[in-house]
């Protein structure tokens, strides 16, 4: 059976080039169409080049709605919050990198 549901996302940050990867995949594996809008504009997310271009337009701290049509809408809308919300946290954590400034450090 065919369900329609929609909701609001915020991106604290840019999501990468391997968030947008993901979120490609798991709109594309879950059998219903996702949508992404934001200011107007809305992009399907079958399409990777109007995906990835759509979320490179993106500014810090957007808020995108979410419009998913198919089959397990629930599922597909919990994976999707799932990438955006737990990468940043990843990528917050994954650069931090401290270093002495009175040592030499060689690269």
């Amino acid at each position: 059976m065919s369900e329609l549901i929609s909701t609001e996302v915020s991106l604290n940050k840019k999501l990468t080039m391997r968030q947008l990867m993901e979120l490609y995949q798991i709109t594309k594996n879950s059998g219903s169409t996702a949508y992404f809008m934001c200011k107007q504009k809305i992009v399907d997310s079958a399409k990777l080049s109007s995906l990835v271009s759509f979320m490179l337009t993106l500014n810090e701290c957007s808020d995108i709605k979410v419009i998913i049509e198919g089959a397990n809408v629930q599922e597909t809308l919990q994976s999707i919050k799932d990438c955006c919300h737990s990468s940043t946290i990843w990528q917050n954590d994954k650069f931090k990198f401290f270093a002495n400034p009175e040592q030499t450090i060689q690269i």
